[in-house]
């Protein structure tokens, strides 16, 4: 029996030991910053409320309604039924769909988010809003109804949330930022498709959805953080060149502050955006649960001489996992601007122009996911650039993310004097961030004409060099750092980007690795057990050898 009590304390401390061990393992093995370890776990919504808006004049009520179907369709795509979502149809567009709850008005709202809201919504459960319609400082516009104002949304989101529930709020109108101040609040998240001075805008291809909501449901129908598909969004508005009239902005810190994407596109952006990245609407989709189809190769900046028309080849290849419908060549000169909106309250117009035969060419398909065709621009603009935008869509009306090139039109044809330098970020980790582990060390970088390579430097040592081809997207350079390879402390990170001719731009960051060390006693815990028990062992086998033999004597 000794010798099981004995073995019995060799497992427990040895266990316990191991515990606490490789507890200390698995911190030093996380991936990225301390801070974004500490996350919670991931947020999905539970039930959703969809609140569609009009006003007198009912303009563009359509597409309103059309974009409105979109995000249910979405929805119901990421595994969300009928039952767990609540639609609220306007006035106008009663009838015109199979799935509307109730017409939106003030009453309906309310009835939606505090009492439907409570019987779908388990407590520390989120709730879900899509709002989309016309807007104007603190306003979207329902009618016949009053337009319903910030406030009263926030006092309805008071009435449902009780300090149990949580919400995300998703506003696609004019001026929608103006409703983050009201609204913020520390169980809330909320994303706008613009800022509080600035209108929002359809997107300039067939059906003309909303700008910003079109990209950010098919990114989250993908399997895309929330964050992920704010950045997608964010991205196709200014590739499509409405980025100086539409600035979508997000509120997840609770500081009543919404804030655009930061300077290479991602998030975090000036506190905001980490809940965001950890907050998923697919909640049974795993990453790229709907492949989306990308541009693989796309032509580097070109140019032509003037003359009138231009006509210009253009050739690209596409990666897809779907049927490809349709790949368009979109052509507006550097100096468009979208139609001015009717009235202060209006989404920005549709150009009339922007269709195919006008500013958009339709790409034939060459083979191989090669398309090809040939662009027309008639009264070109001398010493001036043309933004090619190259969109492309699937049978099932999936769009991939747009992607941007440009074409020069000059004198003679011939690229200009390089005088500029590269664009450079280091876009992970954040300057200053603690980090441990495994951690990929990004850079990103660009140029007028020709990016040649980025360089990584690691305290002055080069660690990574990738070498540009010679066409876009251009790749991010990526340096797989094990940071258990270097001293805790402040280190230099530093990235170089060169261009063809020869021009450089250098950016560094300080980060501070903080792998925790193995605490030496629990290795001494395990040894001191080992020998306890040994000692014990032989102790209880030598006083039974003693017994033994006494007894033998007598």
């Amino acid at each position: 029996m000794g010798k099981k009590y004995a073995l019995c304390l060799l497992l427990f401390i040895i266990s316990i030991s191991w515990l606490s061990f490789g507890n200390v393992i698995n911190t030093t093995s996380e991936t990225g910053s301390l801070e974004d370890s500490s996350l919670t776990t991931k947020d999905y919504p539970n039930a959703w409320v969809i609140i569609m808006g009009d006003r007198a004049d009912h303009d563009d009520a359509e597409l309103i309604l059309i974009t409105a179907e979109m995000a249910y369709d979405t929805l119901l795509d990421c595994g969300f039924t009928d039952d767990s979502i609540y639609y609220l149809i306007s006035e106008f567009n009663k009838g015109n769909s199979t799935r509307e709850d109730a017409v939106t008005n003030k009453t309906t709202i309310h009835a939606a988010l505090t009492t439907w809201a409570h019987t779908k919504i388990p407590v520390d459960g989120v709730l879900g809003i899509y709002m989309i319609s016309h807007g104007g400082e603190n306003i979207m516009t329902i009618v016949p109804d009053t337009p319903y104002y910030a406030y009263d949304l926030r006092e309805d989101l008071n009435a449902y949330e009780m300090g149990f529930f949580k919400s995300m709020i998703i506003y696609e109108g004019c001026y929608s930022g103006s409703f983050i101040d009201e609204l913020s609040g520390p169980d809330r998240m909320i994303l706008t498709s613009t800022d509080p001075w600035s209108i929002s805008q359809w997107n300039p291809t067939h059906p003309h959805f909303a700008l910003f909501s079109e990209p950010f449901f098919t990114s989250v129908s993908a399997g895309k953080s929330v964050g992920e598909a704010f950045c997608d969004a964010t991205a196709n508005v200014i590739a499509q060149g409405y980025g100086q009239w539409q600035h979508p902005c997000i509120d997840d810190n609770h500081d009543g502050v919404g804030h655009i994407v930061n300077a290479w596109g991602s998030l975090p952006s000036t506190g905001d955006g980490n809940e965001a990245l950890n907050t998923y609407i697919c909640a049974n989709c795993p990453p790229d649960y709907l492949s989306l189809p990308k541009f693989e190769q796309l032509p580097l900046k070109g140019w032509v001489a003037h003359t009138n028309p231009i006509t210009v080849p253009v050739h690209v290849k596409i990666w897809n996992s779907t049927p490809i419908a349709s790949v368009i060549c979109r052509v507006t000169s550097a100096n468009w601007t979208p139609p001015s909106p009717k009235d202060n309250e209006s989404m920005g117009d549709v150009d009339p122009l922007d269709v195919i035969g006008g500013y958009q060419w339709l790409l034939d398909y060459d083979g191989g996911g090669n398309y090809s065709g040939m662009i027309e621009i008639t009264s070109p603009l001398n010493n001036s650039d043309y933004r090619l935008n190259f969109i492309v869509e699937d049978i099932n009306g999936v769009k991939g993310r747009v992607e941007t090139t440009w074409l020069g039109v000059n004198g003679d044809g011939m690229p200009p004097p390089d005088t500029s330098n590269p664009t450079l970020y280091i876009t992970n980790p954040a300057s200053g961030a603690d980090i441990r582990g495994i951690v990929e060390i990004t850079a990103k970088g660009s140029d007028d004409q020709e990016l040649e390579e980025i360089k990584i430097y690691f305290d002055g040592a080069l660690v990574n060099t990738t070498t540009m081809p010679n066409y876009l997207p251009y790749p991010n350079a990526v340096f797989v750092c094990d940071t258990t390879a270097y001293s805790n402390g402040l280190h230099n990170i530093t990235a170089t980007a060169t261009d063809n001719t020869g021009h450089t731009n250098t950016t560094s960051i300080m980060i501070n690795i903080n792998n925790q060390p193995i605490p030496s006693f629990q290795i001494i815990s395990v040894v001191i057990g080992c020998l306890l028990a040994v000692i014990t062992i032989y102790s209880l086998k030598s006083k039974k050898n003693e017994l033994s033999l006494t007894q033998y004597q007598l």
